[in-house]
């Protein structure tokens, strides 16, 4: 590329002059080529534009070659002074797209990963942030708190892992699982472990599910009915003695049902939460067994009195015999 302008090159070139060999280069370079600068590409024979050919090539985007270690590509500059730099190999970076400044990188995208840095030409993630950084509403994180009760701590920072975790240990010891705000797991200081709802309003309401009991207030029910034919759906399963194929749910000789048995007659009792294996309710037999027994006591009640009537029957006949 010529270094001096096409004046400066014709002041070295008058009669009497004696140019240089540099002089010569960048005279040459001065000038336009028709096969280096793709212009005959263009030209017709007689040397006129072809215009689909100009327009066509005005349609490629542009290339720019990058040269130098660092694979620069564009410098920017506000009069004499250098603003901004676009290159595609930073000094201590996997290749990328970076744009710099004097001072440093200003944003990386990693070329291999996807990954972007702002601040660092060395991101571990999708997103790195060497600095400070504003959420959308404007709040800014420029620190990290060791408040272990997180009650005076500025908006402005982050609490550190152990923090949270005394705050945890001291305030919700008891708290297993928190999920999306409405359902609590708990341990209580009776060794139940409950299941609770919560509302925005109310707090933490009501127990739904313990491992020693599960909710059952009439309050919170409807469309109660009985149920019907107990005893011959009981009469109707199967209790097993089995083994688990797959031994890692136990290697014992276990006793239970078939849930497809099951299913068949109390289909509130079985589960197929994830499209494969059913489970079954086994604590919910408890109000089914509740009225079979109900049923089979009737049965046998009708029994007691058939008998005993059939008992005063015969003492009947026999004292009318013994009239006789």
């Amino acid at each position: 590329m010529a270094q001096r302008s096409r004046v400066e090159l014709q002041e070295l070139f008058k009669q009497g002059a004696k140019p240089t060999g540099d002089d010569f280069k960048d005279f040459i370079e001065s000038a336009l080529n028709l096969q280096d600068d793709d212009i005959a590409q263009i030209l017709e024979a007689n040397n006129s534009i072809n215009l689909e050919s100009l327009l066509a090539k005005a349609r490629e985007p542009l290339k720019i070659t990058a040269f130098e270690t660092d694979e620069k590509l564009v410098d920017f500059y506000t009069g004499d002074t250098k603003t901004w730099s676009i290159n595609q190999n930073p000094s201590g970076a996997n290749p990328g797209f970076n744009l710099s400044t004097e001072e440093g990188s200003r944003l990386f995208i990693e070329k291999s990963t996807g990954n972007v840095g702002i601040g660092t030409v060395q991101p571990t993630a999708k997103l790195e942030v060497n600095g400070d950084f504003k959420l959308s509403n404007g709040t800014k994180i420029d620190e990290f708190s060791t408040d272990r009760t997180l009650s005076d701590n500025s908006h402005n920072a982050v609490p550190t892992e152990q923090a949270v975790k005394a705050y945890v240990d001291r305030s919700y010891k008891d708290r297993l699982i928190s999920t999306d705000g409405r359902f609590f797991a708990r341990l209580q200081n009776d060794g139940n472990f409950c299941v609770r709802i919560s509302s925005d309003t109310q707090g933490e309401r009501q127990a739904l599910w313990c491992s020693n009991s599960q909710v059952s207030d009439i309050n919170l029910k409807e469309q109660i009915t009985p149920i019907n034919q107990a005893l011959s759906k009981v009469l109707s399963l199967r209790g097993v003695s089995f083994y688990w194929q797959d031994k890692t749910m136990g290697e014992e000789r276990e006793i239970g049902v078939i849930a497809q048995d099951v299913e068949k007659v109390f289909p509130e009792l079985v589960m197929n939460p994830d499209g494969n294996s059913k489970l079954v309710h086994y604590e919910k037999f408890a109000p089914v067994l509740i009225e079979a027994i109900k049923e089979q006591q009737q049965t046998i009640s009708q029994l007691q009195k058939e008998v005993e009537m059939l008992k005063q029957e015969r003492v009947a006949v026999s004292v009318g015999g013994d009239c006789d």
